[in-house]
């Protein structure tokens, strides 16, 4: 979705969860631009149940994508990061919430 208006309100929302912002700071430390489901599952904490995998295939990682945050084909169950274009959109989001909490 390049030059896709991100919503500040989608942004929010995809990064209230502990697990996707487990998947967003798996990309940024890793420097990858890619990875699969299972790559992030054995990344992320796990509850011991395998749900993690499944989590991230049908809510995280669908989540992410609508907000624009990454790029995901359920069939390869694969991501591809956009945290290049997000620098501007997150930069702006911050700059409007210390704005509202200065007010």
């Amino acid at each position: 979705m390049p030059g896709r208006k991100h919503s500040f309100d989608e942004l929010l929302s995809a990064l209230a969860d502990g697990t996707r912002r487990g998947v967003v700071r798996y990309f940024e430390r890793s420097g990858d631009d890619v990875a699969t489901v299972e790559d992030l599952a054995a990344a992320l904490p796990s509850d011991g149940s395998g749900g993690t995998a499944r989590r991230l295939h049908h809510v995280a990682l669908p989540k992410l994508a609508r907000a624009g945050i990454v790029e995901y084909d359920p069939a390869t169950r694969a991501a591809r990061y956009r945290g290049d274009e997000l620098r501007e959109p997150v930069r702006e989001l911050l700059v409007e919430v210390r704005a509202a909490v200065s007010a």
